[in-house]
């Protein structure tokens, strides 16, 4: 798959072929896809799924535009293979025998189905090669798409014991500790890119911004003066020279900074970007500053993924999953936390966040981020249960753990850009960068 920057900015994937665009693929992207108004990374998505039914008929040995154009349409047990096939990771040309979740499986499943039935519109326009009578070809196209629906709303597995959540207050105070650049574990080397992967961490820790909300950030969004953020969503900027651009999924919002985070952004983009090759040739506020092609240059998508594994590889104590989508977790569980005490109203509470999150005001999407605190809330509720049970048994229930995780937040101090990190227990001072290398130049 290759994709195309136009001149409009738009960006256009495409499926190859020999190192040529795939005809029919790259007409449904253009002419049925793209009127839908839907990102370039959603579009590469579509094409992925197109992908997997075309080499599973190229295994079958057949052609699938040139069976269905002539009319002869997928059976249920070809139907019941894809699904097979759209259940399954592949990496490469290896398919795994582990399982996709249900989300990706019904995405795979629905594209496929839109695809197939495209092309068998198309060509039922052409019967005659067919030789089979109207009805019986939409009869048949019909059949065909409902095996699809079908085999996409079987009830299936429930994945919920190991979903991901948020960090626990332990782990987020080793994450904050592993970043300082005077912590003997932190993973990273130079200066200006632990300053910048400092802004990276806590914007993504205070805001709980996505990763593509953090790169698509211009330096002008910053208003240092009212201590305000805009995120905002620019989809195919033409400014943009990354093919596989950062865009915002959710909507535009303008966020308050507390002003130790304000000074943390002010820091680098004085003392760091304005001083580094290129970052002046365009308005991105995050840039590469690993010597070599990408110095200066907008960061990729890539290189927030390789900083990540880069924390994992040579940190200890941290979970073998960590990315930038956790600690958009962790803030949904911190949040959750904080109207907990404030005993703010589901209703009240809901609102701000889908605010805040970016997300519509009817959105339920915070469901997905809240397992955390949703799971502790539940266990704590049980166990009053359960004390309460053995209260009236007339047993004596254990009321002597009353053990609580450390607190912590982070300041900062304006005069120099180092941050505090104070817990319960202790009280250290931490330097004014942060993060390794995690770009691939």
């Amino acid at each position: 798959m290759l994709t195309y920057k136009l001149s409009s900015g738009e960006r256009l994937p495409v499926l190859l072929h020999n190192g040529l665009p795939q005809y029919w693929p790259t007409l449904w992207v253009s002419a049925k896809r793209r009127k839908c108004r839907v990102a370039a990374r959603t579009l590469a998505l579509d094409l992925r799924s197109v992908m997997l039914v075309l080499e599973w008929a190229e295994e079958e040995g057949f052609s699938l535009e040139a069976r269905l154009l002539a009319g002869r349409y997928l059976t249920d047990t070809e139907v019941t293979a894809i699904s097979d096939r759209c259940d399954r990771r592949h990496g490469g040309n290896v398919i795994s025998l582990r399982t996709v979740i249900n989300h990706t499986y019904s995405m795979r499943m629905t594209r496929i189905r839109e695809y197939v039935d495209w092309i068998a519109g198309i060509g039922m326009g052409n019967l005659s090669s067919a030789g089979r009578s109207y009805a019986d070809c939409a009869e048949a196209r019909t059949h065909m798409k409902e095996a699809f629906t079908s085999r996409q709303q079987i009830p299936r597995r429930r994945k919920t014991l190991h979903a991901r959540e948020g960090l626990s207050t332990a782990v987020l105070d080793r994450l904050v500790t592993v970043v300082s650049p005077d912590c003997p574990e932190n993973p990273w080397s130079t200066r200006s890119i632990k300053i910048r992967n400092q802004a990276l961490v806590i914007l993504t820790l205070t805001l709980g911004l996505r990763r593509g909300e953090l790169l698509g950030l211009r330096v002008n969004d910053v208003d240092f003066g009212a201590h305000r953020l805009l995120v905002a969503r620019r989809a195919d900027d033409a400014e943009d020279p990354r093919i596989d651009q950062p865009t915002a999924k959710t909507n535009d919002r303008m966020l308050l900074l507390e002003p130790a985070v304000a000074e943390i952004l002010r820091y680098y983009i004085l003392e760091v970007r304005r001083l580094t090759p290129n970052a002046k040739r365009h308005p991105y506020l995050f840039v590469g500053h690993k010597p070599g092609r990408n110095e200066g240059r907008p960061l990729a998508l890539v290189s927030v993924n390789a900083l990540y594994q880069g924390i994992r590889k040579k940190v200890t104590g941290l979970p073998s999953d960590l990315t930038s989508h956790v600690l958009r977790h962790t803030w949904n569980d911190k949040f959750s936390e904080l109207c907990t005490k404030a005993k703010t109203t589901d209703e009240k509470e809901k609102a701000i966040r889908n605010y805040l999150m970016g997300w519509s005001p009817t959105s339920e999407t915070a469901a997905v981020y809240t397992r955390r605190h949703v799971r502790a809330e539940a266990e704590e509720l049980s166990l009053k249960h359960q004390r309460r049970v053995l209260a009236s048994a007339g047993l004596e229930p254990d009321t002597e753990s009353t053990d609580e995780p450390p607190q912590s937040h982070v300041t900062a101090n304006p005069e120099t850009g180092a941050y505090l990190v104070q817990t319960s227990n202790a009280t250290q001072t931490k330097g004014d960068s942060v993060g390794r290398d995690g770009e691939k130049s």
